[in-house]
């Protein structure tokens, strides 16, 4: 990603907020590009602030957590994991978001990742869990 591309996705994603359309940008493993540029960083701060008034919809695919700027992750409504072998990086994501402790981290990594491409999504805004998409009802023991 340079600031070409996204300057001409930005204005895309104008152009169809304008009318009755929505955007859904979608960048897979381009946080580096983020954090090269500082244009380009500050454009996507941008969207990412104004994404509700842009009618716009962000799938940001990243190998790790913290690779994504900060301003992006607190605005993040939510969050798809799957099985990670990388417990500081299972912790950083229930650290900063959830505030969850670290027994209850475990038990919900244990519980949804009993097969192979499961994965656990947080709706992060309502503080749900889904196993999949299926909703988990945690208990409070």
């Amino acid at each position: 990603m340079n600031l070409e591309n996204l300057e001409k996705a930005y204005d895309q994603i104008k152009k169809h907020s304008n009318g009755d359309e929505t955007t859904l940008l979608y960048l897979d493993d381009m946080a580096s590009d983020l954090k090269q540029n500082v244009k380009v960083q500050e454009l996507f701060n941008r969207i990412v602030l104004n994404r509700r008034h842009l009618k716009c919809s962000i799938i940001f695919l990243v190998q790790y957590w913290k690779s994504i700027p900060i301003n992006v992750r607190k605005n993040s409504s939510h969050i798809i994991l799957y099985k990670t072998l990388n417990k500081l990086e299972n912790s950083a994501v229930f650290n900063e978001v959830l505030n969850l402790h670290h027994d209850d981290v475990d038990a919900i990594f244990n519980y949804v990742f009993d097969k192979r491409f499961n994965f656990l999504m947080i709706d992060i805004n309502r503080g749900r869990f889904y196993k999949n998409f299926n909703l988990l009802k945690l208990s409070k023991n």
